[in-house]
């Protein structure tokens, strides 16, 4: 949102690191990033609710974690920025360790403040507009 200059919604959890990256200021803190699994159009109301991929960025690691396939991958951005090696489990440890618990805490703070009015809202708008398309295509 700061990047295009816009204000976030009143739901969005967390904050800018854009001003901190215009200026090449480094930070300490993990920083989350999540989507979902195999979305490559994210109009598209049944690809948003798949199961999601989480990644949690400190410094120079990096931890992929697939809920779709059970799987997490710890990268060592210095030497992997591609992110083509995922570093074996024993290395690193405490480092992935670290960053579970921040995708831990982030999942049980994003389930405690789920609002499910938001959400009912959302599917019901999804629906009414996939009605209005059947109706659009149905032949008279």
């Amino acid at each position: 949102f700061d990047m295009l200059d816009l204000s976030a919604p009143a739901s969005f959890r967390g904050h800018s690191c854009w001003r901190k990256l215009l200026t090449a200021e480094s930070w300490d803190f993990p920083v989350l990033t999540e989507c979902a699994h195999a979305c490559t159009n994210p109009f598209l109301s049944e690809k948003r609710l798949a199961a999601r991929i989480l990644a949690v960025r400190k410094r120079e690691y990096k931890l992929v974690i697939n809920f779709a396939l059970g799987t997490d991958e710890l990268y060592d951005l210095s030497s992997d920025p591609g992110e083509m090696n995922p570093l074996p489990a024993e290395i690193a440890a405490d480092v992935r360790r670290n960053l579970l618990q921040c995708a831990k805490k982030h999942v049980a703070e994003a389930r405690a403040s789920r609002d499910l009015d938001l959400r009912l809202a959302a599917q019901t708008r999804e629906l009414r507009a996939q009605w209005a398309r059947a109706e659009a295509v149905r032949p008279n």
